[in-house]
């Protein structure tokens, strides 16, 4: 009879459009991967007419085909284009945490877990779910077992040690008479000034502090009445004398040729404010001498009769600053931009790959699981042994393709409408054998 076959016919479509359903529910989920049904039939050997006995539907497939790419503004959107997963697991434990593996780029800031009470200073990364992104923090080999990503949410404040300004001095400028004294109150003293800002490197002091070279035109040395191609440089901390008089010689056409080196030393008056609950409101301002000690270049200056120009001004120092925002490198080198306009690398995003990718187990949430057929994950950074490479502010969708899913979801309709219309006309059969007198 065919009603065994018509009602295997009926499952098979109905796990046909089940899976279909799941893939047009998915089709805007991050990093989804779409699913097929696969089917068998069912042929019985044994029988000499050799009639089958139906269908089966034995398994549903995940397709782990490239999505297409979103641009977002979330600096922690991250895409995989190519091989490779994100690697992540479910605590801060090490080998006790479970771990996972996903496409879906969805991640945000997390602190660490409280420890007194109070949350953590640490920052991690993690999914909607709760899940740890894991990499090897900065200057670890990525042979080693990926761990949570640690954000480092703060950069201490740095004091300036080294300095270098390019600048050209006018070859037109006018002698500084020798009988005149300098004075950094008289601009009839020296023919032109610049300035750089330098910072302390005592946290909680956020103001830049000036450092101000004053150059002077020397006389000749055999007529006080003729300018020479010499220069008196002095250097001043916040106002105050920190170096020099140094001379710089220049050349002919204009090329330094001696005392591009200049040592700075002083002191600057670092002032911290301490801000207390909401209102932000100052409760206390201390003010500390602090000395400075600056290796200041001049090497690349020159004199030329095109005017006084600051062409660059580079220095090392910078105040405190906190975690801003976050670029991903294609290698997967995680990079923190702070709030005093310095970057640091954090560490490097691990990527997983897996011989049969089709053998992973699919747990939810976009997360699927290593078995004994998907093979041991390989871990490593993106880039690298057939992986892909990586994007920020980026997220791969899904690679459902709803135009295919709507055809197929027609054609398991009409298998399932053909299917019922089997019973039906097997029915009839029956009611009109049951018939015969």
């Amino acid at each position: 009879m065919a009603f065994v076959q018509a009602l295997s016919g009926l499952y098979s479509s109905s796990i046909g459009l089940d899976t279909i359903s799941s893939n047009i529910a998915n089709a805007s989920t991050a990093g989804y991967k779409r699913s097929r049904a696969e089917f068998s039939d069912i042929f019985e050997s044994r029988l000499k007419n050799g009639v089958g006995h139906g269908a089966l539907a034995p398994s549903v497939e995940q397709q782990f085909t490239q999505g297409s790419f979103k641009t977002t503004n979330n600096d922690l959107d991250f895409s995989i284009n190519g091989n490779g997963m994100f690697r992540v697991v479910d605590g801060l434990t090490g080998t006790t945490s479970n771990v996972a593996y996903t496409r879906n780029g969805e991640f945000r800031y997390a602190l660490g877990p409280t420890t007194t009470g109070t949350a953590s200073a640490e920052r991690y990364i993690q999914n909607a779910q709760g899940n740890y992104l894991t990499g090897w923090a900065e200057g670890v080999a990525t042979t080693a077992t990926p761990e949570p990503i640690r954000l480092v949410a703060s950069m201490a404040a740095n004091a300036t040690s080294t300095s270098s300004m390019r600048v050209n001095l006018d070859d037109r400028a006018a002698l500084i008479p020798a009988t005149k004294t300098f004075s950094a109150t008289d601009p009839t003293s020296f023919n032109w000034s610049t300035s750089q800002q330098v910072f302390s490197g005592v946290d909680g002091d956020t103001t830049p502090h000036n450092l101000t070279l004053y150059f002077a035109r020397q006389p000749s040395a055999t007529d006080p009445t003729l300018k020479s191609n010499n220069w008196s440089v002095y250097a001043f901390l916040d106002g105050q004398a920190a170096g020099g008089p140094q001379t710089l010689n220049f050349d002919a056409q204009g090329k330094l040729t001696a005392g591009n080196a200049l040592a700075v030393s002083g002191s600057v008056n670092a002032t911290v404010l301490t801000v207390s609950g909401q209102t932000g409101a100052v409760t206390s301002s201390t003010t500390t001498p602090t000395a400075l000690s600056i290796a200041l270049d001049l090497s690349n200056s020159s004199q030329f009769a095109s005017g006084y120009d600051l062409g660059s001004s580079i220095q090392d120092g910078y105040k405190d600053g906190f975690l801003a925002s976050t670029s991903l490198e294609p290698d997967g080198t995680l990079v923190g931009r702070y709030s005093n306009s310095q970057t640091q690398n954090m560490g490097r995003v691990a990527l997983a790959t897996f011989i049969n990718p089709n053998g992973l187990k699919s747990i939810g949430d976009n997360l699927w699981q290593e078995t004994s057929y998907s093979g041991t994950a390989a871990i490593g950074a993106a880039g690298s042994g057939g992986r892909g490479v990586m994007n920020d502010y980026s997220l791969e969708e899904s690679n459902v393709d709803l135009a295919d899913e709507l055809v197929n979801m027609i054609i398991m309709q009409r298998n399932y409408q053909a299917n019922a219309q089997t019973i039906k006309t097997q029915d009839e059969m029956l009611r009109n054998l049951a018939g015969l007198r």
